[in-house]
């Protein structure tokens, strides 16, 4: 049965009009996942010299419906109760409204008129005048016989031609998961690229999910390419997600967004990087960014909190790999007593927390806002500075990670806009069971912690370990830029000048200038990606610290 059958079968059983504009939101929801609220409203309406209040059946913008058991018997009775509705609405505030009367089978589609100049308007000031109707049972379109994937198409053409108001987040939050239509379209556009187009993140992120979840090698390639789809989808969900609360206002390229130069731009390092899901952005899977940006775009920012993000990670992540991991999620209450009582135990305002195993963010979260209630007296710089140097998180799955970041933003987000300097976020992927020990090095005499992957060995230097995320962000830019042919000459004096301010010694910038000329070769042949694993080699000591 398709989802317009489903949906027919689903109204014809129905028994009254509440039900039915209840089982229409649902199908807008989760078949055309548009985000649709079931929200009755009322209107004052003059009709003589007497005002009463109507209820509207379902408001949602512009969108004004009216639903009947039986158009074919009510449809009078739905124009009058429209004109009422408009008329008073039109007092209010002049806007372009749609009006809808129907059934849940039959939409009728109204222009109106204002044929008077007399105010305030009354139902009698307004004509209408059927501007065109779907009959989803008949598959009629205006007098076009259509498909069920067209008729659908026009039922979301019809929504969509309204202002759409802001979707809360306890709403907004379920647009993006399996259920609905979002994540099965995003899915579908993902499945249809062709995979030479993912070839070399899709390869990379195989070798990482053997650390993941072990032997994952021997899994069927079908299962291993969904699960990369999925974890494409929940990466990028994360990223547009976040830049759309963090920057409302922003124009920033849909590039920009998912490679992370919006959030460099913005003073925000460490949240997103050229990760194994940055491919999106091909030509044949962009629709998935635009579908989920103007999702994301609906969302009020003013109801968001962390138990959004966490609620769509938790939702899409399958439970069969949350068992593979062994992964079970803290409920808020039992986060905020463990970290309540371990900030009371240790006698500070501002403890140094690590949650080696973040997931989704929840102890970090509920660490950050913690430790802000005791910095009240604190500027924006030193709360955020202090935050960052004492809350850290580690795991071990690299869409965690992600999310773990965007609620590490989330939790201070509203002191983002007032702040002077940029901020790093501490959260990192890593396996803190099988981490690197720091050893003699037979290159200079002092200690080093040594990291190898694919044949290639990084060494970095035990002294220098609470600057890395700077080193190696400047040593990433470095290698793009002599990946794009810039004089090697002057990438490497730029590199030196950017990290004199530390006082690094010259035998140690050499190894950095060796580490710059690797990572150049592996961006050249697609392989970056292990650039995001130095910064695992430099995060242990600093949290055994």
């Amino acid at each position: 049965m398709t989802p317009l059958e489903k949906h027919i079968q689903d109204i014809e059983t129905s028994r009254n009009e509440a039900t039915r504009r209840t089982l229409f939101v649902l199908f807008v929801n989760k078949v055309i996942g548009i985000g649709l609220v079931d929200t009755e409203d009322t209107v004052d309406v003059l009709d003589g010299k007497k005002t009463s209040r109507k209820r509207i059946d379902l408001r949602y913008g512009t969108l004004v419906m009216e639903f009947k058991t039986s158009l074919e018997r009510h449809s009078e009775q739905a124009k009058k109760q429209l004109r009422e509705y408009v008329s008073g609405l039109l007092n209010v505030e002049r806007r372009d409204y749609v009006l809808v009367a129907t059934d849940g089978i039959r939409f009728n589609v109204y222009n109106y008129q204002i044929t008077s100049d007399s105010a305030p308007l009354q139902p009698c000031d307004i004509k209408l005048g059927l501007k065109n109707f779907i009959d989803v049972k008949q598959r009629l379109v205006g007098g076009e016989t259509l498909e069920d994937e067209l008729v659908i198409d026009k039922i979301r053409e019809l929504v969509t031609q309204t202002e759409l108001p802001k979707i809360p987040a306890k709403n907004a939050q379920l647009l993006f998961q399996p259920d609905h239509a979002l994540y099965t379209g995003c899915i579908k556009i993902l499945c249809s690229v062709n995979e030479a187009v993912y070839e070399v993140p899709f390869n990379e992120w195989k070798k990482y999910q053997d650390v993941v979840y072990g032997d994952f090698q021997r899994t069927s390639k079908d299962v291993q390419r969904m699960m990369f789809l999925n974890h494409t989808y929940m990466a990028t969900v994360a990223k547009i997600i976040t830049h759309a609360l963090i920057m409302p206002n922003s124009k920033d390229s849909a590039d920009d967004i998912i490679h992370g130069a919006s959030f460099v731009r913005a003073g925000i390092g460490n949240f997103v990087e050229d990760d194994f899901f940055s491919w999106v952005t091909h030509d044949d899977s962009r629709e998935v960014i635009d579908d989920i940006r103007c999702t994301a775009n609906q969302i009020d920012s003013g109801t968001v909190n962390f138990d959004m993000l966490r609620s769509i990670y938790e939702t899409i992540e399958e439970p069969k790999n949350r068992h593979l991991l062994g992964a079970s999620y803290t409920p808020d209450w039992l986060a905020e007593k463990v970290l309540t009582n371990l900030i009371r135990r240790s006698g500070l305002k501002t403890p140094n927390i690590l949650d080696p195993t973040c997931g989704s963010g929840t102890f970090l979260a509920i660490a950050i806002r913690l430790l802000r209630q005791n910095m009240q007296d604190h500027t924006t710089d030193e709360i955020i500075k202090t935050i960052q140097s004492s809350v850290f998180g580690v795991d071990i799955h690299p869409v965690a990670v992600l999310f773990s970041r965007a609620n590490y933003i989330m939790a201070i987000r509203d002191l983002l806009k007032d702040r002077k300097t940029d901020m790093h976020i501490p959260v990192y992927m890593a396996d803190m069971i099988d981490y690197p020990i720091a050893k003699e090095s037979p290159l200079d005499g002092g200690k080093f912690y040594t990291f190898e992957s694919g044949g290639v060995e990084l060494h970095i230097p035990v002294h220098i370990e609470k600057s890395i995320d700077y080193i190696v962000d400047k040593i990433h830019d470095s290698a793009k830029s002599l990946a794009n042919d810039t004089e090697r000459a002057a990438v490497i004096s730029g590199l030196h000048a950017e990290l004199a301010p530390l006082d690094i010694p010259d035998n140690v910038l050499q190894y950095f200038d060796s580490t710059t000329t690797t990572l150049e070769r592996l961006i050249r042949e697609n392989k970056d990606s292990i650039h995001q694993k130095v910064e695992m080699c430099s995060l242990t000591p600093r949290c055994q610290a």
